[in-house]
């Protein structure tokens, strides 16, 4: 009788049996076949066959009962026996196997190591997130966050995989154990393994929203999105930023106010469904929806309006320069104006006289620039020139830095472009 032994790198290890004759004075014997797919190891008494790849063979005599082990590698772990072998009710890895000459065969099955496995050689998995931002950790499901170092114990060899927030602020890069800018990665823990997540380490503050009712908060820069079934209600906003927040009322629902801390120097809170603040410091606010009602700055403005959500249909005045006609207007021509901040100087005189919704170019006016990104209020207000806003403002003498009054986008007017000043540097 022929003793070896042999051994599988693979998920599924599957016996196929045939008739053989060995010499002429040989008992028959049985030429077992296996297939190897992904990574374990498959021994046997006897040994009989040495398999790494592909598919393998070795001869048995019929009537052999071969004892199999099945070991995974690291990273994987063993899940089940399947077919006409007999697995070991006290040791699951081991099983047996008669060889009666037929078309018997027998699958060995292994997994990927998961959370909740038995560990049997343990590697610690750490991660530091160095500045503003998340890291999202597989397996696990675990989020690790600003200024956090998170730790997993995992089978010796698994790949631990991580995202970062796609809407954090900058990424920079992975270091340590990890390496690379791009978001995504994958470490595998033959060992102990160290990474570090980095994230731009500029001053941030956080900003937190409950909504009351049913409504909608959105931010702009993005960010929050909270209310009615969306669940972005917390967000960090870098420093000196200008942070717009928009109320959105549900159908069948009105805005009816801010709270907590968006409120005025008397207590009261605020009634505009839009809202700019500068993130100077954290803020946490309260959002409240009525039912019924409808109007009075809770409709969502159409597309193409270029002022404040909040002075849409706000019953507060005629807007003009808005790129839409308010609904406030009694009429569509210049002299219904009330407010026309959108154009050159904030003068109604520089409406379009016979389409309120747009400036008169030949009065020294236009538009707000589909390129600017500043609080349409700023655009040739007369208040000075406004920089780092994507489009030069017609306030400003020329384009360069050295005319810039306002510089709150790129944080200092020394950041701005010196020849450009509708860019930061």
């Amino acid at each position: 009788m022929i003793r070896s032994r042999w051994t599988m790198w693979g998920a599924v290890m599957v016996l196929a049996v045939s008739a053989c004759t060995n010499g002429d004075d040989a008992e028959d014997t049985i030429a077992v076949e296996v297939g190897l797919d992904g990574a374990g190891e498959i021994l046997s008494r006897p040994a009989g066959i040495a398999c790494q790849a592909g598919r393998c063979r070795g001869d048995f005599y019929v009537g052999d009962l071969i004892q199999l082990a099945a070991v995974p590698v690291d990273g994987w772990v063993f899940e089940e026996w399947v077919g006409d072998c007999v697995a070991d009710e006290e040791m699951p890895t081991q099983a047996r196997y008669e060889v009666e000459g037929g078309s018997e065969s027998c699958t060995a099955q292994f997994r990927r190591w998961m959370v909740g496995d038995p560990i049997t050689e343990p590697a610690t998995f750490r991660l530091e997130v160095e500045g503003p931002g998340s890291v999202h950790i597989t397996p696990g499901d675990e989020v690790c966050r600003t200024d956090e170092v998170c730790t997993l114990e995992v089978q010796a060899g698994s790949q631990v995989f991580l995202a970062v927030d796609s809407r954090a602020p900058a990424f920079l890069e992975w270091s340590g154990d990890c390496a690379g800018q791009a978001p995504d990665t994958v470490a595998t823990a033959y060992e102990d393994t160290s990474c570090r997540a980095r994230f731009d380490d500029a001053t941030y503050f956080p900003f937190r929203f409950d909504v009351r009712g049913e409504g909608t908060v959105m931010s702009t820069p993005s960010g929050i999105e909270c209310g009615n079934g969306k669940a972005d209600c917390e967000w960090e906003f870098k420093q000196t930023t200008f942070v717009l927040l928009n109320a959105y009322a549900a159908p069948g629902w009105s805005f009816q106010e801010w709270g907590h801390q968006c409120i005025d120097e008397f207590g009261n809170g605020y009634t505009v469904t839009s809202l700019e603040v500068v993130a100077e410091f954290g803020l946490a606010c309260s959002a409240t929806f009525v039912e019924g009602g409808g109007g009075g700055g809770g409709n969502q403005p159409p597309a193409g309006w270029t002022c404040l959500a909040s002075f849409y249909d706000a019953g507060d005045g005629c807007d003009c320069g808005c790129g839409v006609v308010d609904p406030d207007c009694t009429g569509t021509t210049a002299t219904w104006c009330d407010y026309c901040t959108s154009c050159a100087d904030g003068d109604c005189a520089n409406v379009d006289p016979f389409d309120n919704s747009q400036c008169d170019d030949g009065g020294g006016g236009g538009g707000v620039p589909a390129a600017w990104t500043c609080s349409a209020n700023y655009y040739g207000a007369g208040d000075g020139c406004d920089c780092g806003c994507g489009a030069v403002d017609s306030d400003c003498p020329s384009s360069s830095s050295a005319d810039c009054v306002f510089c709150l986008e790129c944080g200092d007017c020394s950041d701005v472009n010196p020849i450009d000043n509708s860019q930061c540097l």
